[in-house]
């Protein structure tokens, strides 16, 4: 997975309930631009400026969200 990860522009988990997400540990440990719900345990387990988090539900957000990390990070 680290391969895929590694080729991909961003990484989005938006689940309504999880304790800890091992793919998004995996993604930001190759430098893929994370963004998650702030649920569970994953806001506890992470401190990179490669990660945003969004509350559960919230599409708006998440969707500004990717656009913002896109004109940050010029992904295209």
């Amino acid at each position: 997975m680290s391969k895929l990860f590694s080729k991909s522009h961003i990484f989005i988990n938006p689940s309504f309930i999880e304790n800890e997400s091992l793919a998004m540990l995996e993604a930001l440990s190759v430098g893929t631009p994370t963004i998650v719900t702030y649920t569970g345990g994953m806001p506890d387990n992470t401190s990179s400026s490669w990660i945003e988090y969004f509350p559960v539900g919230e599409s708006a957000v998440l969707a500004n969200k990717i656009e913002t990390l896109f004109k940050k990070s010029d992904l295209e």
